[in-house]
C-alpha cells in the first residue's frame, strides 16, 4: 500500500512543486495488505490530481495531506487539501 501511494505521489511531485504545494504522507498499514492495485492507484491518482488542479493560488501555504490507515480489516484513505474545491 505504501509503495502504491509513493508511486502515485511521484507522478504528481513536479506539478505540485511548481505550484508550491507541499504533499504530506502518513501511511499506517500493517503488512501485508491486499488491495486492487489498479482501482486503488486510479482512485488516489484522481483525488491527488484534483487536489492539485483546484488549489487556491492565493494561499501562502498550500498542502495536500494523504493519510492511509489499516484497522480491523478496513483500509481508510483520507486526502485533505486547502484548495478552493471543485466549482
Amino acid at each position: 500500500c505504501n509503495a502504491l501511494i509513493n508511486q502515485v505521489l511521484q507522478s504528481h511531485i513536479e506539478e505540485a512543486a511548481s505550484k508550491e504545494i507541499v504533499i504530506q504522507k502518513n501511511v499506517r498499514v500493517p503488512n501485508p495488505w491486499r488491495v486492487d492495485r489498479y482501482t486503488f492507484t486510479r482512485m488516489v491518482n484522481i483525488l491527488i490530481g484534483n487536489a492539485i488542479r483546484f488549489q487556491d493560488p492565493w494561499k501562502d501555504k498550500k498542502f495536500i495531506s494523504v493519510d492511509v490507515q489499516g484497522m480491523q480489516g478496513v483500509l481508510v484513505l483520507e486526502i485533505k487539501d486547502n484548495g478552493i474545491g471543485i466549482p
